[in-house]
């Protein structure tokens, strides 16, 4: 693993009140941390302690189902609450706590398990797709920035070229290339100052 760098997972909160699945980005060092930003619906299944369940999917479309809450749905649960994510790709079980709070974010700690290994080799399309989803779970959090729909227009065709046109992943990539825009325009007609403008 690489020092410094996001290692990007769908995360899973186990509690028998929470089925919800949320991207999150772990970043790798000494300690394993994340955030999670205040409107995020992760936060409210989140308390000082417990455990999630993360999984780095096979097929990244299934970031494109966590997204649009249409994962949790899917998956099987066990009685404890924690979700049945074997042969989807890499599992790992992090126990979190609580390190630090901030006007927009929650820092945690992830003590991290490795449950099931990946198995599938790494692809341009799932790269440039969870870049993507990155942007816009960003941009619904009201981070919005002035290159976030240019970036997308490229990272959209970096699916399209990298998956020769596959009509699911370029439509996921179109549907969330719309939102985005959509987001960035209605910033701008706010007149809210967008992070990089002059």
């Amino acid at each position: 693993m690489i020092k410094g760098a996001y290692y990007e997972f769908i995360a899973f909160p186990c509690a028998v009140d929470a089925r919800y699945s949320m991207p999150l980005g772990v970043l790798w060092g000494d300690d394993r941390t994340f955030s999670v930003y205040r409107s995020a619906g992760l936060l409210r299944f989140l308390a000082d302690r417990g455990t999630l369940m993360l999984l780095s999917p096979s097929d990244p479309l299934l970031f494109v189902k966590s997204v649009s809450h249409s994962l949790e749905h899917e998956v099987e649960w066990e009685p404890d609450g924690c979700p049945r994510l074997s042969g989807l790709g890499g599992i790992y079980r992090c126990e979190y706590r609580r390190l630090k709070e901030y006007p927009e974010e929650v820092t945690f700690s992830c003590s991290l398990t490795e449950v099931e290994s990946p198995h599938v080799p790494y692809t341009r399309a799932y790269g440039c797709l969870v870049e993507l989803l990155v942007l816009l779970t960003k941009a619904r959090a009201g981070v919005v920035e002035s290159w976030y729909v240019d970036y997308a227009r490229g990272l959209r065709w970096c699916v399209e070229r990298s998956t020769r046109g596959l009509r699911s992943y370029v439509d996921a990539a179109d549907a969330i290339l719309r939102e985005l825009e959509g987001i960035v325009g209605k910033s701008r007609g706010r007149g809210q100052g967008l992070q990089g403008d002059s």
